[in-house]
C-alpha cells in the first residue's frame, strides 16, 4: 500500500494524521508517567521520544507547560 493513501484513509476517519495521532498519544502517555512522579527523563524515553529537547519542546507546545512544571502540578503525592 502507498504510505499516502494511508495518511489519507487514517486522516479522512480520525481526523488527524497518523504523525500528529502518535505525538498526541505519546504526549498522553508522558503525562502519565510524570503525574506517577518519573523524571522528565524517563517521562522521555518511556514514551518514546528519541530526542529529549524535542520532547521538551513539543510537550511545551501542546501542553501549555513544560513537563518539569506539569510534574509538580501533577504529580501525585503518595
Amino acid at each position: 500500500m502507498n504510505p499516502n493513501y494511508i495518511d489519507q484513509y487514517f486522516k479522512k476517519y480520525m481526523n488527524v494524521s497518523i504523525h500528529t495521532y502518535v505525538i498526541e498519544k505519546r504526549i498522553e502517555l508522558a503525562k502519565e508517567v510524570l503525574r506517577e512522579g518519573s523524571t522528565v527523563t524517563d517521562a522521555c524515553n518511556k514514551s518514546g521520544f528519541g530526542n529529549y529537547s524535542n520532547f521538551i519542546r513539543t510537550f511545551g507546545t501542546k501542553v501549555g507547560v513544560s513537563p518539569g512544571k506539569y510534574k509538580k502540578k501533577y504529580a501525585s503525592t503518595v
